[in-house]
C-alpha cells in the first residue's frame, strides 16, 4: 500500500530527473544489504535537488530479487512493531513501545475503537529518508499515518514520543472508522494527543488560541468546510490546520 501510495503521488508530481543506484554490501543466498543513493528533482520550478542514501533490504522470490524496504531492527510488544535503524534508536525502543502502549490505551479508550495489530512503527534515523519513504513531494514532517501504511515517526525528543504515538495512532482510529475529513483528523489528533500529555496541551494552548484569534480577527474565512484537505494548508499555512481544527474539535468535545 505504501508504495501504491508512493506512485499515485509521483503521478500528480512528477520529477525532472530521477537516478537510484545500488552497492551490494552483503549476500547471504536470497537476502542481500545493499547502500541504495536516490538522487531526484520534481518539475516544479520551486523545486530543489534531493539526495538521500540508506541501506535497504533485498530478497530473492522465484528468481527475482525483490526491495524489501529499509534494513531495519525490530522489536515487539502486546500491540506494535517497532522498526530502526540505528544502535542509539534502539537503545531507546523498549520505553518508546512502553509510551506506544499507553498511547494505545488512550486512543481505544477515547475513540471506542479497538486497532488491528500488530501496528508496526517505522522510526526513521534521517528526516530526508522518511520524508522520501512518504512521497518525493512530501513537506517537513516528523509523524505520517495513512490508511494501509506504518505509522512513521523521525526526528523527536524523548518526551515526544507518546504523544507523536497518540497523534499518528488516532489518524489510523479515524480511517478505521471511514473517516477522511483532515480537520477532523488532525484536530481530534491533536485533542487526543493531549489526553495523553495534559501538561502539554496546558503549555500549548496559550499559543493555538492566539493563532485562532488572530484569524478571527483577520476575517479570515477557516472553517472545517475550508479545512477539508490539508495538502492546501501544509504549503500555505502547516499550522493552522493543526490549530484551527484543534479549536472547533475542542469546541464540539466540550459541549456535546
Amino acid at each position: 500500500v505504501e508504495e501504491q501510495h508512493w506512485f499515485a503521488d509521483l503521478q500528480e508530481h512528477p520529477v525532472s530527473t530521477f537516478t537510484l543506484v545500488g552497492q551490494l554490501l552483503s549476500l547471504q543466498e536470497d537476502h542481500a544489504i545493499v547502500r541504495v543513493t536516490m538522487d531526484s528533482l520534481l518539475s516544479t520550478a520551486s523545486s530543489a535537488p534531493n539526495r538521500v542514501t540508506w541501506k535497504a533490504q533485498f530478497v530473492q522470490r522465484a528468481g527475482r530479487w525483490l526491495y524489501g524496504d529499509v534494513a531495519f531492527q525490530q522489536e515487539a510488544s502486546a500491540h506494535f512493531v517497532l522498526k530502526y535503524v540505528t544502535p542509539e534508536q534502539g537503545a531507546l525502543a523498549a520505553q518508546l513501545l512502553s509510551d506506544a502502549e499507553r498511547a494505545h490505551d488512550v486512543v481505544t479508550a477515547d475513540l471506542a475503537e479497538q486497532l488491528a495489530g500488530p501496528i508496526e512503527i517505522k522510526y526513521y534515523d534521517d528526516p530526508e529518508l522518511f520524508r522520501t519513504s512518504i512521497y518525493l513531494s512530501m513537506t517537513n514532517a516528523r509523524g505520517w499515518n495513512e490508511p494501509g501504511e506504518s505509522i512513521k515517526i523521525t526526528n523527536i525528543t524523548r518526551d515526544e514520543v507518546g504523544r507523536l504515538i497518540a497523534h499518528e495512532l488516532t489518524h489510523a482510529a479515524l480511517f478505521a472508522k471511514g473517516v477522511q475529513h483532515s480537520g477532523v483528523h488532525e484536530g481530534t489528533a491533536q485533542f487526543v494527543a493531549g489526553l495523553y500529555s495534559p501538561r502539554w496541551q496546558t503549555e500549548q494552548v496559550r499559543k493555538w488560541r492566539l493563532q485562532v484569534y488572530n484569524v478571527v480577527r483577520a476575517n479570515r474565512d477557516v472553517t472545517l468546510e475550508t479545512l477539508t484537505d490539508w495538502r492546501v494548508w501544509q504549503v500555505s499555512d502547516p499550522g493552522l490546520i493543526y490549530n484551527m481544527s484543534w479549536e472547533n474539535v475542542a469546541y464540539f468535545r466540550e459541549r456535546f
